[in-house]
C-alpha cells in the first residue's frame, strides 16, 4: 500500500506539473489555495476510488484463486470472503490512499499561485524541491520493494531447503485413514485391542495389501499428545517439573511399514499384550537425555500424572524421525503398544495400509474390510502419506506465495515509478538534450548520462532497502528453517533482480533521449 501510494504520489506530482500554467491561470482569477487543493485532492480521491473498485472486482475472482492455491487444509479458508466489512475497509482505504497520495503534490503545485504563468510552452525542468520530492518517493518504492523481493528470496530458500530434509520414514505406496470408536461401543482398552486386531487381519488379507498397522498420530502430522515423564535412575522431580515426552500407541509392524531404524533391543511385536509385562520403545533423543553414555535397554520410564502410575521396561531405542514435521526436530517420544496403552479415553487412531501399488486403488476394498467389523464407524482424513507430509507444507507454502506475490506486485509498481521519473526527466530535458547534441554530445554519452541518473537513485534504494531488510528479516525469523535471516544468496539475488528491473525501466526512455531531433528541440525555446 505504502508502494502504491508513493507511486501514485509520483504520477500525480508530474500530472498536476504539467497543468502549472492551468493552475497559474485559476489562482490569477482569484481561486484560493484552499479552493486550488481542494479540486486537486478532488482529483486523487476520485482516482483512488475507481481504482478501489477496479481492485474489489479482481479480488472477487482472486479470492477464490488463492484459496485454491492454499489448498484444502488452509486453516479458516471458508470464511473468507469479500463481505461488508471487506468492502467498507476498502472504501476506508481508498479515501486514505487518495488523501495521502494527492495531499504533497496538491499542496506543492499550487504553492506558487498566479507565478506559475509563463508566456509560451514550458521547457525548463522542475524546481529543486520538486525535483527531490519525486526522487525521494521513487527511492521509497524501490526500498519497500527490495525489502519485500529480499523476505520473499529468504523464503524460497527457506521452502527450498526443507525439500531436501529427510524425515527418517517412508512416505510411498501407503494409505491412511482415520478412525474414532465410540465410547458407547469400545469403552475399554480390551475391547479397542480386538477391534483394531480382526480390523488389521481383514485388511492384510486384502490383495495388493502387503501389511497394516495402527498409530494413535501419524508422523508428519503435527499432532499427538505428550506427558510427564518420569525415568528410572533419574533424581525425583516435583509435580510438574518432569520432562515432556510424546506419546504414541503403535500396534505391530508399524516401525517396518514406516522403515524407522532400530538401533537397540527389539520393536513392538505381537507379544506384548494387555497381559504382558508393560514395555516401550524410546527414540533416539530420549535415551540421550534420560540415560546418556549408556544402554536404554532394561531401564524403566512412566507417565507421571498416569493413575496406577506403572513402570514400562525399554525393550528397543528407535532413531529420532521428523514426526512433528519436516521444519521440527524430534522430541523425546515413546512408543506402547496398543493393548497396554494406559489412556482407554484415546479411542482414536490411524490405520496405515502398505500397498503394491497406489495406495487409492485398495480405498474400497479397505473400507469394506472395517465396515465388515463395525458397519456403523465412520472414516475420515483418508490420505495417502505423501499427501499427509505435503499438507505439512500448506502453510509454508501459501506464506512463500503470498509473499512472493506481494513483492512481485511491488517490483513492478516499483518499475513503473522509475520508468514515470526517467520518462519525465527526459520528456521535461528535452531542449537540454537537443543543445548538448548541438555542442557534440554522442547519442551513447546522452544514453549514459540518462541511465546514470535513474541507476543513481536504485543505488540509494539498494543500500537502504539491505539494511531495511537487515533490520526486518527476524521478524521472519520463525518461518525460515536452514537458512540465515542474513543469507547472502537471498539478498545478492534480490539486488540482482532490482538492478535488472530498473535498468529495463530506465532503458526505455533512455533510448528516447537519443532520437530526440535536434531541430525540433531547439525549437521548443
Amino acid at each position: 500500500l505504502l508502494i502504491a501510494c508513493a507511486n501514485v504520489a509520483n504520477l500525480l506530482l508530474a500530472r498536476f506539473l504539467s497543468r502549472d500554467q492551468e493552475i497559474a491561470v485559476r489562482a490569477a482569477m482569484g481561486a484560493s489555495r484552499l479552493r486550488l487543493v481542494t479540486q486537486l485532492m478532488t482529483e486523487s480521491v476520485l482516482l483512488s476510488l475507481i481504482g478501489a473498485g477496479a481492485g474489489l472486482l479482481l479480488a472477487v475472482w482472486g479470492v477464490d484463486l488463492l484459496l485454491g492455491l492454499g489448498g484444502p487444509d488452509l486453516p479458516n479458508a471458508g470464511t473468507v470472503q469479500v463481505d461488508r466489512p471487506v468492502l467498507l475497509f476498502t472504501l476506508g482505504t481508498a479515501l486514505l490512499t487518495g488523501l495521502l497520495a494527492g495531499l504533497f503534490p496538491a499542496l506543492m503545485v499550487s504553492s506558487r499561485g498566479s507565478s506559475g504563468l509563463r508566456v509560451g510552452p514550458q521547457t525548463s525542468t522542475t524546481g529543486r524541491s520538486r525535483h527531490l520530492l519525486r526522487n525521494t518517493l521513487v527511492v521509497v518504492e524501490l526500498t519497500l520493494a527490495l525489502v519485500l523481493v529480499i523476505g520473499g528470496a529468504l523464503l524460497i530458500r527457506s521452502f527450498q531447503t526443507l525439500l531436501t530434509v529427510e524425515p527418517g520414514f517412508r512416505q510411498d505406496h501407503l494409505l491412511t485413514l482415520r478412525l474414532t470408536l465410540p465410547e458407547s461401543r469400545y469403552p475399554k482398552v480390551a475391547e479397542q485391542t480386538v477391534f483394531t486386531d480382526r480390523i488389521l487381519s481383514r485388511i492384510e488379507s486384502l490383495p495388493g495389501v502387503v501389511r497394516a498397522a495402527v498409530v494413535s498420530d501419524l508422523p508428519g502430522d503435527d499432532a499427538g499428545i505428550h506427558h510427564d515423564t518420569a525415568f528410572s535412575g533419574g533424581e525425583s522431580l516435583e509435580p510438574g517439573q518432569e520432562p515432556n515426552a510424546w506419546a504414541r500407541e503403535v500396534s505391530p509392524d508399524f516401525f517396518d511399514i514406516f522403515e524407522i531404524r532400530l538401533l537397540e533391543g527389539r520393536f513392538i511385536d505381537r507379544r506384548d499384550r494387555e497381559d504382558s509385562v508393560p514395555v516401550a520403545v524410546v527414540n533416539r533423543s530420549l535415551a540421550q537425555t534420560f540415560w546418556p553414555g549408556r544402554s536404554a535397554i532394561g531401564e524403566k520410564v512412566r507417565w507421571a500424572r498416569q493413575e496406577g502410575k506403572t513402570w514400562m521396561t525399554v525393550v528397543g531405542v528407535v532413531d529420532d524421525v521428523r514426526y512433528r514435521g519436516l521444519d521440527r526436530e524430534e522430541e523425546i517420544a515413546v512408543y506402547t503398544p496398543l493393548p497396554q496403552k494406559p489412556m482407554p479415553w484415546k479411542r482414536w487412531m490411524h490405520v496405515v495400509v502398505e500397498t503394491t501399488g497406489p495406495p487409492r486403488e485398495v480405498l474400497e476394498q479397505v473400507e469394506d474390510a472395517i465396515w465388515s467389523v463395525d458397519p456403523a464407524l465412520p472414516m475420515t482424513q483418508v490420505r495417502t502419506m505423501e499427501e499427509v507430509l505435503d499438507a505439512s507444507f500448506e502453510k509454508r507454502r501459501f506464506g512463500l506465495l503470498l509473499l512472493n506475490l506481494f513483492a512481485g506486485l511491488a517490483l513492478v509498481l516499483a518499475a513503473v515509478g522509475v520508468y514515470g521519473v526517467v520518462a519525465y526527466s527526459v520528456a521535461r530535458q528535452t531542449r537540454e538534450i537537443g543543445i548538448r547534441m548541438v555542442l557534440g554530445a554522442h547519442r551513447r554519452q546522452i544514453l549514459g548520462r540518462v541511465l546514470l541518473r535513474g541507476l543513481g537513485l536504485v543505488a540509494v534504494a539498494l543500500g537502504l532497502g539491505v539494511f531495511l531488510a537487515m533490520a526486518l528479516a527476524r521478524f521472519l525469523e520463525s518461518q525460515l528453517f536452514g537458512v540465515h535471516t542474513t543469507d547472502p544468496v537471498a539478498f545478492g539475488g534480490a539486488v540482482i533482480l532490482i538492478l535488472l528491473v530498473t535498468l529495463l525501466a530506465c532503458l526505455m526512455p533512455a533510448k528516447r533521449a537519443t532520437k530526440v531531433e535536434v531541430v525540433a528541440a531547439l525549437r521548443q525555446a
